[in-house]
């Protein structure tokens, strides 16, 4: 009896989340990707639009979940081309980083207004700041000279980013920024940045995801990433295996734990 309704419990689909979400890195998509994270809810590719799915002229049926937007960088705000049935809309990416995406609080404010009047009807998220697991207080700096350059944005939620290894000092320092603006948070890119290891990073989520789960001041979180290049360092984040749209070990793990 026991092969029997082992063979059911591996047959039954697994649930999604509301909150579980991932980061669908683009370089190397492969039609279906979406489909094989089930347990999930929502997913972004840091662009405006899904083009890798028209892009590689997928002819499966839609992606799962709902596609989450973003505007990246500043060109976006007047350029960019949402799908018209968009709830949600990621607003930069790490502007408090140095590169091609950084920004000050005051220059995103700027742009703010014309977001919103582009957008009325969308709940607007972010921006997706770095280093908020590690230094809380430079994210909480960040967005009070944001709120301070326009104290009357409409900027629904707050979105940050993870790659400490400690599952209990990242639950702490998002805390401590959702108390500080009164404001859930999404965590839109989170991984154990110094593990190379797939069992470490295995137990990292074992721990982590249930804390996220459970925390209400969390109301997204998205793991990062699907498939990363082989020549990647960190190809061993990959929730997706390298040649099929199908989960690794680690893939396995995120899709099933609550």
């Amino acid at each position: 009896m026991l092969p029997v309704l082992l063979l059911v419990a591996l047959a039954s689909p697994v649930l999604s989340t509301p909150k579980k979400g991932f980061g669908l890195c683009g370089a190397a998509y492969r039609c279906g990707d979406t489909h094989a994270l089930t347990g999930t809810s929502w997913w972004y590719n840091w662009h405006h639009d899904m083009g890798e799915y028209h892009n590689h002229k997928c002819t499966t049926k839609t992606p799962h979940g709902e596609y989450v937007p973003m505007i990246r960088f500043e060109q976006d705000v007047t350029s960019a081309k949402l799908p018209s049935n968009s709830k949600h809309i990621l607003l930069f990416n790490e502007p408090n980083a140095l590169g091609k995406g950084y920004m000050t609080p005051e220059k995103v404010a700027g742009f703010w207004k014309t977001i919103e009047s582009k957008y009325p009807n969308q709940i607007l998220v972010g921006p997706g700041l770095t280093s908020c697991d590690t230094h809380p207080e430079w994210c909480i700096g960040w967005y009070d000279r944001f709120f301070k350059a326009c104290p009357k944005c409409r900027m629904n939620k707050i979105a940050v980013h993870a790659y400490h290894c400690d599952p209990y000092k990242i639950m702490q320092s998002l805390e401590k920024i959702s108390k500080h603006f009164g404001r859930q948070l999404w965590l839109t890119e989170f991984a154990c940045e110094t593990s190379y290891n797939i069992d470490d990073n295995i137990r990292f989520m074992q721990t982590l995801i249930p804390l996220l789960e459970k925390a209400s001041f969390i109301e997204r979180y998205a793991w990062y990433c699907t498939r990363m290049n082989r020549s990647d360092k960190n190809h061993n984040w990959n929730l997706l295996n390298m040649d099929s749209p199908s989960l690794t070990k680690l893939g396995h793990v995120y899709n099933n734990i609550h």
